[in-house]
């Protein structure tokens, strides 16, 4: 998660992660869905405009364009430094920025009135295809320059492993921490080679119609990871442990895990009072 420091991120370090966000193959949603968060679920705290806009942004020369988009105005790490969350605020004006020419013509409102710059993504609206399709998401190869469109209605519903938490444990490397059974658990998700245990779960949990997930791995250089967004962040202090609040997400390191939660809804009464519930799994 990134730090919030008054700087601008680095123009390739931004093109990788607006290109992620887009981007359709498994191992690039993974690093969104643990770096990020969210492979089907986080579209969590990338910078809404800025993400919205990927596509043109990614595409135009960052040295004259793109490193005056997104400005970085705050850096927040763990103690660690393995996580870091930064406080983005989008500076740059989408109704000025045109389409490129390979999408111009391809992408639609939900009235079918072409889209040509980017105030209706900066606004997230749903975009559609020109015979009314709703696309899920778009990946640009940019040694080809081919865009490609995957649509709603071609998605299969992506359901985890809803094993009791006890056997999703032993597929893992680590120790997971879990929740209490106030929560309601549902089930989880592992990023592993088959016949290897994984560095990293995700848990899924529902309270009060709230849908919660709790990203783990173990806390190492290359795990670390950086995200952000356009909330505010708040630091606090619960049972001796630093938490980094951004809207409904918490960010956190303890007993050798880099932690994550992630809460549609949420506000931070309840995220603090799910990082007091988290406990070893016995």
């Amino acid at each position: 998660m990134k730090e919030r420091r008054n700087i601008t991120p680095s123009s390739e370090a931004t093109e990788d992660m607006l290109k992620k966000l887009y981007s359709s193959t498994k191992q690039d949603k993974e690093e969104v869905h643990l770096k990020m968060k969210k492979k089907k679920r986080i579209s969590y705290r990338k910078p809404a405009v800025a993400a919205a806009c990927a596509l043109i942004i990614f595409t135009l020369p960052f040295t004259s364009f793109g490193s005056e988009i997104v400005e970085t105005v705050k850096r927040v790490a763990s103690p660690s430094g393995r996580i870091v969350v930064n406080e983005d605020k989008f500076t740059a004006d989408p109704e000025k920025m045109d389409l490129p020419d390979y999408l111009k013509g391809k992408i639609f409102d939900k009235d079918g009135k072409e889209i040509t710059n980017c105030k209706p993504l900066s606004e997230e609206r749903a975009i559609f295809s020109k015979d009314g399709r709703e696309i899920s998401s778009i990946d640009y190869d940019k040694l080809t320059g081919k865009v490609t469109f995957e649509y709603k209605d071609e998605q299969k519903e992506d359901t985890g492993d809803k094993s009791p938490i006890n056997d999703i444990a032993k597929k893992l490397s680590f120790h997971p921490l879990v929740l209490s059974s106030n929560y309601h658990y549902v089930e989880s998700e592992i990023y592993a080679e088959s016949g290897k245990l994984s560095d990293y779960v995700t848990f899924t949990y529902e309270k009060n119609g709230k849908t919660i997930y709790l990203h783990e791995r173990i806390s190492s250089p290359e795990t670390a990871y950086e995200t952000g967004g356009e909330g505010k962040i708040d630091e606090v202090n619960v049972d001796g442990v630093k938490v980094i609040l951004q809207g409904h997400n918490a960010d956190f390191e303890r007993d050798g895990l880099l932690l994550s939660i992630s809460a549609k809804g949420a506000n931070k009464d309840e995220l603090i009072a799910m990082v007091k519930d988290l406990h070893l799994l016995k």
